[in-house]
């Protein structure tokens, strides 16, 4: 079931409502030129009145784009599916009323192909696109004689798919590309562990859940004077290998991160107990660690909250963050709890 609502659902509202109220505005342009032509050429069935009507049913439909671009999100889900999924079958009706199976009636099925191919997923375009070969075979079988109606269904039958399938490579391709860009901007570049925005996205949408979560808040002590002492590649060394240690404590959906500079975090999926033997297991580690310098033995402080009731991310990440600093004025090189505003403790 979610797979086939995820089907359905254009791939970003707003570039689908873009595209449909151009689809929408072009094809209107097109309905009234071919009116004004027929009516100048004396064709039967138009007269002025039919150009005035077309073009009072293009205003109505311009109106109806500029409405789509400025409210892409109060357009109902179902609306972008049935406007792909009728207008081949509007098409085939009007086509097929009019006697007229030209090149330029048959056209028409292209808008729903691009429009499905363009912002739906793959599932759904090809449906639009074999909806719209069956609409043309229906127009063509019913207006034309067998020859032509087989010559002409042949051409759309490999121009519809071929239109297909080249947006919906495109769209693969700028999908990977997407999702490329997305690691690099969630990823921190010198550690490889997650950024401050990652961190931030992971515990909100664990805490919306209402999942109970912890949060460890790590800082390198001193590490101002480490810098100093031994150059800046030591200290980003320390962070490296800081960071493998955090990483080797995160378990399932866990989020290891840096926040920036030398604070460190860790997003834990437990509650209370867990979170602290988190925090104790990284201390440890951090005090056992052989690092790859001689002489060189960092510590950190640690301080670590887990969720109260009604906390949000923001909540959770200041308890963390003011335990770390209760933490560092103690004396450095520990492991602190922290309490909420009310004094209760999150250390159980």
């Amino acid at each position: 079931m979610e797979r086939l609502r995820r089907a359905i659902q254009p791939r970003d509202r707003s570039a689908a409502a873009r595209v449909l109220a151009v689809a929408l505005v072009l094809a209107m342009v097109a309905t009234v030129g071919w009116e004004v032509i027929a009516w100048l050429q004396g064709r039967p069935g138009s007269d002025a009145g039919t150009v005035v009507t077309s073009m009072g049913v293009l205003g109505f439909f311009v109106v109806l784009a500029l409405l789509l671009i400025r409210f892409p999100d109060r357009v109902p889900v179902v609306t972008w599916p049935a406007v792909a999924v009728l207008q081949p079958f509007g098409t085939a009706v009007t086509v097929i009323a009019a006697d007229d199976a030209s090149a330029g009636s048959q056209f028409g099925l292209v808008y729903a192909v691009v429009f499905a191919a363009s912002q739906f997923r793959a599932l759904f375009a090809w449906s639009v696109t074999a909806l719209a070969v069956l609409a043309d075979a229906w127009i063509v079988f019913a207006v034309l004689d067998a020859g032509p109606a087989v010559s002409d269904l042949l051409v759309v039958a490999c121009a519809l798919p071929m239109i297909t399938l080249v947006l919906q490579l495109t769209n693969g391709h700028q999908d990977r590309l997407h999702a490329r860009l997305d690691e690099l901007a969630g990823t921190d570049s010198l550690t490889g562990l997650a950024t401050r925005r990652r961190l931030l996205e992971a515990g909100t949408r664990a805490l919306a859940d209402g999942r109970p979560v912890g949060l460890l808040v790590v800082d390198v002590d001193r590490f101002k004077q480490l810098n100093d002492a031994h150059g800046h590649p030591v200290g980003d060394l320390v962070l490296v290998q800081l960071a493998q240690l955090l990483a080797g404590l995160a378990a399932g959906a866990d989020v290891p991160a840096r926040l920036g500079g030398d604070e460190l975090a860790l997003l834990v999926h437990g509650g209370p107990d867990e979170t602290r033997r988190r925090a104790a297991d990284l201390h440890d580690a951090v005090r056992r660690q052989r690092w790859r310098r001689a002489g060189l033995q960092p510590t950190v402080s640690v301080g670590w909250a887990a969720s109260l009731p009604g906390w949000g991310f923001d909540e959770l990440y200041e308890a963390a963050d003011r335990a770390m600093y209760e933490a560092k004025s103690e004396g450095r090189d520990r492991v602190t709890g922290a309490a909420d505003p009310d004094g209760r403790t999150s250390l159980v």
